[in-house]
């Protein structure tokens, strides 16, 4: 039997070379979902371009047997089609299980080796929705598993593409700047949207004796999913004399806060402001996995006692800061425990 002219330059040649692309989609798109590393550091998007190359590979492979219109296709090929679909979505909620159950696991792990190395929790206490990682995955699964099947069990004398699959699966390739275009457009452009404290995380703890505190909690969201969060998280402490920042060993505290531990040198600075992530912690509910953040948390107490707490940051959907933009929070609260301004 003669094959289609068509063939040649579009069918992976062997079927041994179509299951080893099943298998590395399948790696890459776990690696993706798990949370090692807990950043992606705006390299996501590289992830996700490597990922959907794979997926184009497949399609490529199959010559987009499980897109096709149904006109088009002889008693063979719609016959593997429909058997793709049937068998494919049994299998995508087992792949769904699946990959929460990595990311639940790799989420522990990364608490554990954090907790071990005192380098702060793992996280956040926004409520920033799903994040790009996992929404690209179930996303990953949803479009290709049907092609996976195909790839999986097809023969190499069903590779051969009707001329007008061929054409489209030329064009195809234009998907990837594509998302390029889309993720800049959405990081440097969209609407900044606000993140709010997880309802089910608790305040951070207490300040020096004799003092009241209340924890600030809050986000901006650059490009939705596939960009980046930008989080404030301080505890506020105020005894009537001075509001200061506790829980950061990088802001001292005053020495009206001090003079509560005892007379002065009773206690160290150390001892009296440990670290305590939970309570203050700048970047820690930054999400950098699509943009880069370079992100700068400053503290000041004027002469009346009020604090000025500020978070700057500049969010980059490229190298050299192109295409930036650039945050600002603030926290401001008067001795007495009156905020004057809050993000």
């Amino acid at each position: 039997m003669m094959s289609s002219p068509q063939r040649a330059g579009f069918a992976i040649e062997t079927h041994r070379s179509r299951r080893l692309l099943v298998i590395a989609t399948l790696i890459g798109t776990a690696l993706l979902v798990s949370s090692f590393p807990a950043s992606l550091f705006g390299f996501g998007l590289i992830a996700v371009l490597a990922l959907t190359t794979l997926d184009l590979l497949l399609i490529r492979s199959t010559c987009g047997l499980a897109f096709a219109r149904g006109a088009t296709l002889d008693e063979r090929e719609r016959a593997l089609r429909d058997r793709a679909y049937r068998v494919g979505f049994g299998w995508l909620g087992l792949g769904v299980v699946l990959l929460y159950i990595v990311l639940a696991v790799t989420a522990v792990a990364s608490s554990v080796v954090n907790n071990a190395s005192q380098t702060g929790p793992v996280f956040g206490e926004l409520d920033a929705g799903i994040t790009g990682r996992v929404l690209f995955a179930l996303l990953e699964l949803l479009c290709i598993v049907p092609t996976m099947v195909i790839a999986w069990n097809q023969r190499d004398d069903l590779a051969q593409p009707r001329a007008t699959r061929a054409r489209g699966m030329r064009l195809m390739w234009l998907a990837l700047p594509a998302l390029i275009v889309l993720w800049i457009l959405e990081v440097s452009v969209a609407p900044v949207q606000a993140a709010p404290r997880d309802t089910a995380d608790t305040p951070g703890g207490g300040g020096p004796p004799g003092t009241r505190c209340t924890q600030f909690v809050k986000g901006s969201v650059f490009g939705g999913p596939f960009g980046a969060t930008v989080g404030i998280r301080v505890e506020v402490c105020w005894n009537g004399v001075d509001a200061f920042v506790v829980g950061d060993p990088n802001d001292s505290l005053p020495a009206s806060a001090l003079a509560a531990y005892g007379p002065p040198g009773s206690i160290s600075e150390q001892d009296a402001n440990p670290p305590e992530p939970d309570e203050t912690d700048c970047g820690g509910d930054t999400n950098a996995d699509f943009a880069s953040v370079t992100e700068t948390c400053t503290a000041n107490i004027d002469a009346a006692g009020t604090l000025h707490y500020v978070v700057r940051a500049q969010v980059s959907p490229l190298p050299f800061s192109i295409g930036a933009r650039v945050v600002t929070m603030a926290v401001v609260v008067t001795r007495n425990g009156m905020v004057i301004t809050q993000p």
